[in-house]
């Protein structure tokens, strides 16, 4: 048996027995930048606090106590490259605002494995116990 044939006849079987799959890939899938920011430490020591992040001009209200970490992200993918984003950080509690501090977060693109494979631009920030940021 040749090794066309060979292959052939695996390549059937494993199409066959759905050990394996051919997927198909249908133009770029790259996500929208984000910034993974990590809020544990300061959750642990300001529980009843709201926290709101925003990067750039998009913000969200990151849930009290449900998460150690909140995936920041600008609603589309850009037309432009972009290598930096502004991160906005705003705590309040009982009307006081407890923490405001804004960061200039450099994206990092990563690469995603997998059959259609990606690329993330993307970072990992921390918000420590004291309200200061630190990033990845």
């Amino acid at each position: 048996m040749s090794r066309a044939t060979l292959f052939a006849v695996l390549l059937v079987a494993t199409s066959v027995t759905g050990s394996a799959c051919a997927v198909k890939c249908e133009g770029p899938v790259d996500p929208a930048p984000f910034v993974a920011l990590h809020v544990k430490a300061w959750e642990s020591v300001h529980p009843e606090a709201h926290l709101a992040a925003c990067l750039a001009s998009h913000c969200v209200d990151v849930p009290a106590g449900e998460t150690a970490q909140v995936n920041v992200s600008l609603p589309s993918v850009p037309t432009a490259p972009v290598r930096a984003l502004s991160l906005r950080l705003t705590a309040t509690r009982g009307g006081e605002t407890i923490l405001h501090t804004t960061h200039l977060v450099r994206l990092r693109k990563v690469t995603v494995p997998g059959p259609c494979g990606f690329i993330e631009s993307t970072r990992d920030v921390t918000l420590t116990a004291q309200g200061s940021l630190s990033v990845a």
